[in-house]
């Protein structure tokens, strides 16, 4: 969801991110782009389209890092992995 999503965004290095979405589907982009500011996304896209091409290890590498962030937040329950049928809005 998308407080999720601005948790993440506040946790995990930029450049890992960057890296991370470099091959990622638009729709995921699309997901992290609409939980930054404008600013913020346009400066992002751009230095997204800066990066030119990359090893594919290095944006594994950057993949696993996002994931162990991820993980460590939903281990100190700042958000939860997957869905609940306990959950109540």
């Amino acid at each position: 969801d998308n407080n999720s999503i601005r948790e993440i965004l506040k946790a995990v290095d930029k450049n890992d991110l960057m890296l991370s979405l470099k091959n990622a589907a638009e729709e995921l982009k699309e997901k992290f782009y609409a939980n930054m500011s404008q600013r913020a996304k346009d400066a992002f896209i751009e230095e997204l389209q800066f990066l030119g091409a990359v090893k594919m290890k290095e944006v594994e590498a950057a993949q696993r890092k996002i994931v162990d962030a991820v993980q460590a937040l939903a281990e100190q329950g700042v958000l939860q992995l997957g869905e609940s049928e306990e959950m109540v809005e």
